[in-house]
């Protein structure tokens, strides 16, 4: 939500439509990188202690999701600047917060249904 509303105060800070996606790009990846590496040590803690991973492709398409999300801000806040990469890596991650969402919903209702 909050790199859903970042660009609104920076054009409100006059600043160039370039400035802006660059901006906006490079602090978005910059979360996103730590959110990645977060999850990921998370993840191989929860491993090490014997916790089993309970949704293995979801995983799996999360760190494609990440990887090309990242890829996509990186090249935009680098080169191109532009608003339709930017909107689509929010669209990406929302989307796989949706996935997220559905898989806790269908473990919690087949575990009910044991």
């Amino acid at each position: 939500m909050l790199f859903a509303l970042l660009p609104f105060p920076l054009f409100q800070a006059r600043l160039a439509a370039s400035a802006v996606w660059r901006a906006a790009s490079l602090a978005f990846l910059f979360l996103l990188l730590v959110g990645i590496v977060g999850a990921v040590c998370a993840s191989g803690r929860l491993a090490r202690a014997g916790h089993p991973v309970r949704t293995p492709r979801v995983n799996a398409v999360a760190i494609s999701v990440g990887g090309v999300s990242a890829a996509a801000l990186a090249a935009n806040g680098a080169f191109f600047t532009q608003p339709w990469i930017y909107s689509s890596v929010l669209i990406l991650l929302l989307s796989l917060s949706f996935l997220y969402l559905a898989t806790f919903v269908f473990n919690v209702q087949s575990q009910a249904d044991e």
